[in-house]
């Protein structure tokens, strides 16, 4: 991030990443942090101060991923021979909120 600080730009990028991801933050909270990191470092740090910015970094990486749908109660994942069920086998919650007219069913989680 900045000369003498022992963590890399690439190893905050990712921890922020997660963060956002863990807690389900929205973009804004994401940017927010990052601003103030970078107000908070030394004016010659190299820190992102979006979460667009942020994303660029960890995309040349190229890291596997894959959403995965769980029920809106916790109960179930909706994953390897779940993966096309509509409905949680435990609670028997609806997966999906609605249907856009294009066909594409959009996920409660």
């Amino acid at each position: 991030m900045y000369e003498g600080f022992d963590i890399s730009l690439l190893n905050v990028a990712a921890e922020l990443t997660n963060l956002k991801c863990e807690f389900n933050l929205p973009h804004w909270v994401v940017d927010g942090i990052g601003s103030l990191m970078k107000v908070m470092s030394p004016n010659d740090n190299e820190m992102t101060t979006n979460f667009y910015e942020t994303k660029k970094l960890l995309v040349g990486l190229k890291l596997p991923h894959h959403k995965i749908h769980v029920c809106p109660k916790g109960y179930m994942l909706f994953w390897k021979d779940a993966e096309e069920l509509e409905k949680c086998l435990v609670c028997s919650a609806e997966r999906y909120i609605m249907e856009t007219k294009r066909g594409k069913k959009i996920a409660k989680c």
